[in-house]
């Protein structure tokens, strides 16, 4: 998926730091992680830190990379197209598509991934399972 630097995650962590004092919460660590279109689950916020404290950026950076170098980029996608599926249903229609795009933040893979999404089966709706399309596109 997208390659996260060092230093997007630093400017994020200050966002958070609304208050300067150098730390940011338990609770903001997710949003971080969500600014920086990581698709990253609470229940891994909290094996890597906890649900309780305050992080400074030293500590923050040290777990953010452990957990960034473990994301399944098949994983990661279909998480970004689970935010857009309202319904819930499991399958995705090509303007969906392009929110999750600007999700993920690689608007380069936009005419990467409409290609893979007109070569799947759509079905009548014009939409196509998410699932097998992220599949597809890292597939080795």
């Amino acid at each position: 998926m997208r390659n996260i630097t060092t230093a997007q995650i630093i400017e994020a962590f200050r966002l958070f730091d609304r208050d300067l004092d150098g730390r940011v919460s338990a609770r903001e660590v997710l949003l971080i992680f969500h600014s920086l279109g990581a698709a990253v689950s609470a229940a891994q916020i909290d094996q890597h830190f906890g649900f309780q404290g305050l992080f400074t950026l030293d500590m923050f950076l040290e777990k953010a990379t452990e957990i960034l170098k473990d994301l399944d980029p098949v994983e990661e996608l279909i998480e970004a197209f689970k935010r857009v599926d309202t319904q819930g249903t499991g399958k995705i229609a090509l303007t969906e598509l392009r929110q999750v795009v600007s999700i993920i933040g690689e608007l380069s893979l936009q005419n990467e991934l409409e290609e893979y999404y007109r070569s799947l089966d759509v079905n009548s709706n014009g939409e196509i399972d998410y699932h097998q399309l992220a599949n597809e596109l890292f597939e080795t």
